[in-house]
C-alpha cells in the first residue's frame, strides 16, 4: 500500500450516539491542486484513544469510497480543540 496523503487538516461531518460515541460520515480536504475533495466513509473499522503531543485524540481507521475505489483512511480527532486531521490515506 502506498501513502498518498499525510497529516492534512480536514473538515468532517460526524454523528454522536446517545451515549457519546462519535462516528465520522464524510470529510473533505484541499488537495495539492488546491481543490476540495469530498470523501464518503463507508465504514469505521476501528477506534482507539491516542495521545498526540500530550493531547488526547481518537484515532479512526475507516474504509472510504474515493471515486469508486475503496481506500483505507486514518483520521485523528483532537478532543481538546475539536479538530480533525487526515493522518494517512492508503491506496
Amino acid at each position: 500500500m502506498e501513502n498518498t496523503i499525510i497529516n492534512v487538516p480536514i473538515q468532517a461531518i460526524s454523528v454522536c450516539s446517545t451515549i457519546g460515541d462519535m462516528t465520522p460520515l464524510r470529510f473533505r480536504y484541499e488537495d495539492d491542486r488546491h481543490q476540495l475533495q469530498t470523501v464518503c466513509i463507508s465504514r469505521v473499522i476501528a477506534v482507539k484513544p491516542t495521545v498526540l503531543a500530550g493531547i488526547n485524540c481518537l484515532e479512526y481507521t475507516c474504509a472510504a469510497d474515493c471515486g469508486g475505489i475503496e481506500k483505507l483512511c486514518i483520521l485523528k480527532y483532537n478532543v481538546l480543540n475539536h479538530t480533525w486531521i487526515l493522518v494517512r490515506m492508503l491506496s
